[in-house]
């Protein structure tokens, strides 16, 4: 299957060195799965890494790099590693084919949605790593009668 509505990106490595991608629209049930459980997924809970992996890898099949003129998708991890140099220009990379397959992350309502879950997230693990300062001061002893 060819890239649908391939359009191109630049990146610009850890490194200096500007990369060119070819992102492209995901058919929609590919994109249905990636987009609902994507964003779930990358939310700080045990166990969901593998899925998020997994979308992720998904996601990348429908970028692609030029090859001597012709196309080649990013469809294994180990053509990913060989050409994504970084993980700053990996996630830049997910986030444009994100915004690119699903307008609404970019429009603000979901992005606003997600960042509203990270924050009271954030604010959870705080709290449960945070004593309360009721819990370690030390009790006040009553005056001594001696």
């Amino acid at each position: 299957m060819d890239l649908l509505k391939p359009k191109e990106l630049h990146i610009v490595d850890n490194d200096g060195v500007q990369r060119t991608y070819t992102i492209s629209r995901m058919p929609f049930m590919v994109a249905r799965e990636v987009g609902i459980q994507y964003g779930g997924s990358i939310l700080p809970k045990v166990g969901d890494y593998k899925l998020n992996e997994a979308m992720m890898l998904k996601m990348m099949n429908y970028v692609a790099v030029d090859v001597q003129g012709t196309p080649l998708r990013l469809a294994t991890p180990q053509l990913i590693d060989n050409h994504v140099p970084d993980l700053d220009t990996g996630l830049q990379l997910e986030w444009a084919m994100m915004e690119y397959n699903a307008g609404f992350f970019h429009k603000g309502t979901i992005s606003d949605f997600f960042g509203d879950i990270v924050r009271k997230t954030l604010a959870r693990i705080s709290e449960t790593l945070t004593p309360s300062p009721a819990a370690s001061s030390t009790p006040e002893k009553p005056p001594s009668t001696i």
